[in-house]
């Protein structure tokens, strides 16, 4: 699958990217479909590559020791998967998967870490997506704690 040209992207991160920044994802990127409940990251093993979602949403769950899974993030075209590359961390304990199918433009770990050292707008772009997604994350943990399951889904 083709990655489009900047003026058709879907991605809000890769829309606001200077053309420049754009063309030097674009060039290691590959576009991708992906299946309802493809693991775009496992727990605990070496994250190979981020994905800019142009459709559907994809989930980051948590789990107990006991097999306890609970939503902690959701992502969709707004935003990037595999943050924890941008912080220099190759894995997490959590796994994200696709819970609606979609499209996404994939990018290898280390042309990712590549980029995002070479190119300080695009590690300043790529960052403020990882606070938003940790306040995101923090809102969902009060929420799950502190309310009813109908204020939850009106979140």
């Amino acid at each position: 699958m083709p990655v489009s040209s900047q003026r058709y992207v879907r991605n809000h991160l890769l829309s606001i990217l200077s053309p420049d920044d754009y063309e030097a994802i674009q060039s290691v990127a590959e576009g991708v479909a992906l299946g309802r409940r493809d693991i775009l990251i496992a727990a605990n093993k070496s994250i190979t590559h981020v994905y800019f979602l142009e459709s559907g949403i994809a989930s980051e769950v948590a789990a107990t020791p006991e097999g306890r899974r609970i939503e902690v993030c959701i992502t969709g075209p707004e935003g990037i998967v595999g943050v924890p590359l941008l912080l220099d961390v190759d894995r997490t304990p959590h796994e994200t998967f696709v819970q609606i199918e979609g499209d996404a433009v994939r990018v290898e770990a280390a042309a990712f870490r590549r980029l995002v050292e070479e190119r300080r707008i695009l590690r300043r772009i790529v960052g403020h997506y990882a606070y938003a997604a940790h306040l995101q994350t923090a809102g969902t943990a009060l929420s799950n704690g502190s309310h009813t399951l109908e204020e939850r889904l009106a979140r």
